[in-house]
């Protein structure tokens, strides 16, 4: 019987994203939420007016015309937020909804009123350490405090989400679990349900469903789904990466029944930054089989926006979009990627999101590595694809491999490997040059691609 490969193509369809099976599945509807324009904009802002705007575009875009980028919240303090969030309505769109930030005083809530936004996020904070150190109050007060922001707000006629500050370090049954019970005798009264947010501000959430309250995100989300009776719909949980646990977090309380998670464009965001919206929209696919009418592609202009307009950085090997991210340098997977390119990566990130994965010419590359680097430069596919058995390729990698010998210690910038084409291999440069002239290829501009840089060694 004749073997055949299995590439576990349910799971790994590489035409697509990876699939992101949960066993039973998630019943409750989900979404995502953003607060790039604001939690993001404090750890790596300020932002102008027209950054805003632009972002904002982004994010409508992404979500699809399903709204499935649901909002994104903006402060309502300070005339230069005011402005764009003026400009964002203007626009029309359906998606994101735009949610005021407030505090929890009427003068904030008269802004939001005064902008014409229907929905406000109101600052909850909820763990002794900030009632007792922070606002220098005590229980009682900040509990009457909140509810009657939440009474004015719904008076008012806005909708009404409570940002519970620092959950995971709250007392759940002593304050937590009393307060969202009075809340929810409001919103009964009121005949409007009122949205909770729960945030976990200093990273200190665990996804792990034996992980006990209040650092339990399972716990966290069936306490208020059971003891409190909110619904999934009115539960939405924004993290922060401070012990590398945001998205496994936000994947938590999507698994745990809670329907909004939030987060920001490329995690940025305070201190370690919040939950990466671009891995949120990557798991919503996976969970929902197929893209839900989003543009995934949107992510590498928003990338390329962020770093060259608003000058805010991404990190060299953050996950796909980093320079590094889909580098390597390793001779061994160089050689899988020359046979084929699926080797090396998960899913076709050429065709999705418009990066196509590289090399770095290094000590460790090979032979392979720089037929690799080549044919990426240069736009080579099928039949005009060199190998590392290739003549020329082999005379420009003995000179390379010489110069390491000889004393050289750092990888190769893409410009002087293509200089060591040029002069070792004077005859292929002068034909793939010729082939870019006449448009039967089309240059790959190595240095903008993203990729990953490895260890094992391929000695050509």
């Amino acid at each position: 019987m004749a073997e055949s490969p299995n590439f576990l193509r349910t799971v790994y369809p590489y035409a697509s994203f990876p699939r992101l099976v949960l066993e039973p599945g998630i019943a409750h509807p989900i979404w995502i939420t953003d607060t790039t324009l604001r939690d993001g904009q404090q750890g790596a802002g300020p932002f102008a007016k027209e950054h805003m705007v632009a972002v904002y575009r982004f994010l409508h875009r992404l979500g699809g015309p399903k709204g499935i980028v649901r909002q994104t919240e903006m402060f309502v303090q300070l005339q230069e937020d005011r402005r764009a969030i003026e400009a964002c309505i203007e626009l029309g769109l359906p998606f994101p909804k735009v949610v005021g930030w407030v505090r929890p005083n009427e003068a904030d809530l008269v802004w939001a009123k005064r902008l014409g936004l229907s929905e406000v996020g109101v600052l909850m904070s909820v763990s002794d350490n900030h009632i007792y150190r922070k606002l220098r109050k005590d229980r009682k007060s900040v509990r009457e405090t909140y509810r009657r922001s939440v009474v004015q707000a719904l008076e008012m006629g806005l909708d009404v989400s409570l940002h519970l500050e620092d959950v995971t370090r709250s007392d759940v049954y002593d304050f937590l679990v009393p307060f969202l019970q009075e809340v929810r005798r409001l919103q009964d009264e009121a005949g409007k349900p009122v949205g909770v947010r729960l945030c976990d501000t200093l990273g200190l959430g665990v996804p792990l469903d034996r992980t006990p309250l209040p650092r339990g995100v399972p716990a966290l989300v069936r306490m208020t789904l059971e003891e409190v009776g909110l619904s999934s719909e009115q539960l939405e949980w924004h993290g922060h990466n401070d012990f590398h646990m945001a998205h496994a977090n936000a994947l938590a309380a999507w698994a745990s029944g809670c329907s909004g998670v939030n987060g920001t464009f490329f995690g940025i965001g305070e201190r370690a930054g919040n939950t990466p919206i671009d891995a949120l929209v990557l798991a919503y696919i996976g969970l929902k089989g197929d893209e839900d009418g989003m543009e995934p592609g949107v992510l590498s202009e928003a990338a390329a926006y962020f770093q060259g307009t608003m000058e805010v950085s991404i990190p060299g090997r953050y996950p796909l979009f980093g320079k590094e991210a889909l580098r390597t340098k390793a001779g061994i997977h160089a050689y899988g990627m020359l046979n084929d390119e699926e080797t090396y990566s998960a899913f076709d990130t050429h065709a999705l999101l418009g990066l196509k994965p590289s090399v770095t010419v290094s000590k460790t590359s090979g032979v392979s590595g720089l037929a690799q680097w080549i044919n990426a430069h240069f736009g080579l596919e099928g039949d005009l694809c060199l190998t590392k058995e290739t003549k020329e390729v082999r005379e420009v990698f003995r000179a390379i491999k010489e110069s390491y010998e000889a004393g050289r210690v750092l990888d190769y910038q893409d410009s002087e490997v293509l200089e060591m084409v040029e002069v070792h291999a004077p005859g292929l440069y002068r034909r793939l040059t010729g082939l870019q002239q006449d448009g039967r290829v089309v240059t790959g501009d190595i240095d903008s691609q993203p990729g990953g840089r490895d260890g094992a060694n391929e000695r050509d």
